[in-house]
């Protein structure tokens, strides 16, 4: 009798055990899940490329991630892509950092001058720029300006540059309408 009692409490702490367990492991999963969405919503967020302004850096379709916060505690720089968005076409959109703030931009003959000087676009690819130029007698990048940036604004242009709606387009965007900035792709996942 007192065997079968004993072995009756043992069964009952096992199965308290697992419940414990289970328990244990479901609010883990819950911390877990909770933590994932904090960061995946207001850290690192996920953005899917629409369009070809960006053409051939990022390619329509294309899932990228994207930093909310690095401004915060440091100032966008020159060619860094970021999130902005852009009244024309009342949405966000990609684009590339060109002129920061209190500089003179312009673009002459399909060249940068920042401040009146030239400045190389490293990320342009000559050989896509080439084949879209190769049945028109216009640049790749019309001119425009001179257009001087005030205290907290910005000049943003796509890479694709014939077919862009960005700053020479929609105007300058100001240091709160950046919403993010590009980290990395996740085409590898394709």
């Amino acid at each position: 009798m007192k065997t079968e009692k004993n072995r009756e409490v043992k069964n009952r702490i096992i199965r308290d055990s697992r419940t414990i367990k289970i328990i244990s492991m479901v609010r883990i999963l819950f911390v877990f899940c909770g933590l994932f969405w904090i960061v995946m919503n207001f850290i690192f967020k996920p953005v899917a490329v629409t369009g070809s302004s960006m053409y051939p850096v990022l390619e329509n379709d294309e899932i990228i991630i994207t930093d909310q916060i690095s401004y915060t505690f440091s100032e966008p720089k020159r060619f860094d892509i970021v999130v902005v968005y852009s009244p024309e076409e009342e949405k966000n959109v990609l684009k590339r950092i060109i002129g920061l703030p209190n500089e003179t931009v312009q673009y002459r003959g399909d060249s940068l001058y920042i401040d009146g000087n030239p400045v190389y676009e490293y990320f342009i690819d000559e050989e896509y720029k080439a084949e879209a130029m190769e049945d028109s007698d216009l640049d790749f990048t019309e001119d425009y300006g001179p257009v001087k940036l005030k205290d907290g604004e910005y000049l943003v242009c796509g890479d694709n540059r014939v077919v862009s709606k960005d700053s020479r387009h929609f105007g300058v965007v100001k240091e709160e309408d950046i919403i993010a900035r590009y980290l990395f792709s996740l085409d590898w996942l394709n």
